[in-house]
């Protein structure tokens, strides 16, 4: 059944031309490119060169640009036939080989970074950790890993060979651990308060605590749905779960619906009660929230779902909820994709949702998760088949999206998982590629959001997965999963029936964490009038979260204040300004230790959090941002404190001439 038809032949000699084909060679599939490596032509021997060519929606090995295979402007230290290629985490590797040329037989590492954007590759460049010498060898890469299997030692290729390799080598590929994890550790609390065991609930965090909502409590999906809600705090210093507790309940049973967070409110949106023929569209929402303990607004949100949706997933991006697929009021998969109103502050949903391009084959049990400014959709059943697919959407500023792409398949079929994304990764926990037929894995990919544009991410694709090495105990599907700061929660879920023990654990992620921590003291050496502050810097990555706290000292001289209030003798109430945008002037207000405004102060602390976990590609891209500039603090000084021509000292040094005094507040004050 194979046939040639739609398919790029290869030219491997662009200059030359006249369709020169390619022997000996090594090749690899990355991020939907097709990459030949080295080899032989009808013109060239040991080829140092790298052709590559990409694949459309349907599979077809197309041209990237100019109707012919692209050879890279960057070529290999080396030439060589019979080596071995590979591409992992953004990057493409080539291992052994042989140069009749005079380097004989290989023994070097040469890797290159791709741009997912358009296939092209870096400079090559040599690791200074080689292998034994080797040609004909295999190659396995797992976990960050690569394993080196066989191959030639002795003699010439391709037929020459007298001494054949029987070490098996390994060496270890240093890019941010690839994301892999720890081992699942079971918490030491595994069962909540009160419906122990359930599938098809969701879970969320917020303000430091951990939250499942919902679930299907029935030893079949689903005949009972539970109206409960549970929480727990989240141990701040290393991201351990404390007692469960028994939160404020849903205003009816949910099963299968998701529990997101925006703009500082809890939402739970659709699912079904206690049958599946019973879809629902509303949306159950709470801000009061009281140490921990949810109390839900006994109606739902003035606007629901469009039309009723359960077995669907769900992301949150810039304040609005994206609710991806799933079954409607006729038990019948959609591809609908309906979109929020932004949500910036919370609360009831007063205006309407809207619909958005809809997904390339309508689908239930899909995952979903957003990451720079891109929507992404793993897998999921149509009712017949269990699929395998990856696409993904650039999401506008006004909320909608763009038409969908396919990126790299799942490495089989698989419904029903969760998807997370966190410093560069996505991760998908548990599913099922059968009605009965789970596994405890986690799969994880690198994210290839790694261009570098002005105004924000294009919309790119994703890498190769692979399965992590490290698995739970208990086959699941409708596991409840969350992360927070390097941890992932895995909570309950089933396969044939819920589980009865192991229900509950969490593990670390091993990737660089993207959070930058920036503080700063401002002395301005006596008591001024601050009134606001402003932060610049670079932000062109879409998605970074810029928060900022500050407090206040006036001043310790022991004399009577400009203040006019008691001396502090330490730092006041703290102000917890939360989101801030670059480039917007916010107003300061000085406080002492019991929060009352003192209208002045010498003292100024800020600290400052960039949380980055959601908006990088790969770890290394940091000339994308977000990075700090400047920081100003705006004040007026004391008119006693002011030198000639209205100069004041800040921190030792002569500042320019400021604002004038306010004569609102200093009887002193002369006129302008």
């Amino acid at each position: 059944g194979c046939t040639t038809t739609g398919q790029l032949q290869i030219d491997s000699d662009l200059v030359t031309g006249g369709s020169q084909g390619l022997g000996i060679h090594s090749g690899t599939v990355y991020a939907n490119y097709i990459f030949l490596i080295g080899g032989f032509s009808q013109t060239e021997s040991d080829k140092d060169d790298v052709i590559y060519a990409r694949f459309d929606n349907s599979n077809n090995v197309v041209a990237v640009s100019g109707g012919v295979w692209v050879e890279s402007a960057n070529k290999m230290s080396v030439g060589r036939r019979r080596g071995f290629s590979f591409g992992y985490n953004g990057h493409i590797y080539s291992v052994g080989g042989y140069d009749a040329s005079g380097t004989g037989i290989i023994p070097f590492i040469e890797w290159s970074k791709m741009n997912v954007s358009d296939g092209s590759t870096d400079p090559f460049v040599t690791s200074s950790v080689t292998i034994n010498q080797r040609w004909g060898l295999s190659m396995a890469v797992s976990n960050s890993f690569a394993y080196v299997i066989g191959g030639c030692d002795v003699g010439a290729s391709p037929s020459s060979c007298s001494s054949f390799e029987r070490s098996v080598q390994t060496f270890q590929l240093y890019n941010n651990d690839s994301g892999a994890v720890n081992d699942f550790t079971a918490q030491s609390d595994q069962t909540f308060t009160a419906d122990t065991d359930r599938w098809g609930a969701s879970s969320a965090v917020y303000n430091g605590y951990l939250y499942v909502a919902g679930g299907c409590i029935s030893a079949t999906d689903c005949t009972d749905a539970t109206n409960s809600v549970q929480y727990a705090p989240i141990d701040s210093a290393n991201g351990s779960i404390g007692t469960w507790a028994a939160g404020g309940n849903l205003p009816a049973d949910r099963a299968w619906g998701s529990l997101e967070v925006a703009g500082g409110t809890l939402y739970y949106i659709g699912g079904q009660d206690d049958t599946a023929t019973n879809e629902q569209s509303t949306v159950y929402y709470t801000s009061s929230i009281s140490s921990g303990n949810p109390t839900w607004n006994g109606t739902a949100a003035s606007n629901g779902l469009p039309a009723a949706r359960t077995k669907f997933d769900s992301a949150v991006w810039n304040d609005r909820l994206y609710v991806v697929g799933g079954l409607d009021s006729t038990a019948t998969a959609t591809s609908t994709v309906y979109v929020s109103p932004q949500l910036s502050s919370g609360g009831n949903i007063s205006t309407a949702w809207a619909s958005s391009t809809a997904f390339n084959v309508a689908r239930t049990g899909a995952a979903v998760t957003a990451y720079a400014n891109n929507l992404y959709l793993f897998g999921g059943f149509d009712g017949t088949n269990y699929l395998s697919d990856v696409q993904f959407t650039q999401i506008n500023s006004d909320g909608t999206v763009d038409s969908w792409s396919y990126t790299t398949n799942l490495p089989g079929a698989l419904r029903d998982a969760q998807a997370l994304s966190a410093n560069g990764y996505i991760y998908l926990v548990g599913g099922r590629s059968a009605a009965a037929s789970c596994l405890p894995n986690t799969l994880i990919t690198p994210i290839s959001a790694n261009t570098t544009i002005a105004t924000g991410n294009n919309p790119t694709g994703i890498g190769e997965w692979y399965e992590t090495n490290v698995r739970y105990s208990g086959d699941r599907y409708g596991v409840a999963v969350a992360y927070d700061n390097g941890k992932i929660y895995t909570m309950g879920g089933g396969c044939t029936a819920p589980l009865s023990s192991n229900r509950h654990y969490q593990t670390t992620v091993k990737s660089q964490p993207q959070v930058a921590i920036y503080s700063r003291m401002i002395d301005t050496d006596s008591d001024v009038f601050p009134n606001s502050w402003l932060l610049n810097g670079l932000d062109n990555s879409i998605g970074a979260r810029w928060q900022v706290r500050y407090r206040s000292m006036n001043d310790t001289d022991g004399v009577a204040t400009d203040c006019g209030s008691a001396d502090m003798t330490t730092w006041g109430q703290e102000t917890d300004f939360g989101d801030t945008t670059l480039g917007d002037i916010n107003t300061y207000v000085p406080r002492d230790g019991s929060g009352n405004d003192i209208e002045c102060a010498r003292y100024f602390y800020f600290y400052i959090s960039i949380d980055a976990s959601k908006t990088f590609g790969y770890p290394e891209d940091v000339n994308r941002g977000p990075t700090i500039a400047d920081l100003s603090l705006f004040f007026t000084s004391d008119p006693s404190k002011r030198l000639r021509h209205g100069k004041t000292f800040t921190g030792g040094e002569q500042q320019p001439l400021d604002t004038p005094c306010r004569q609102s507040v200093d009887s002193d004050c002369p006129l302008p």
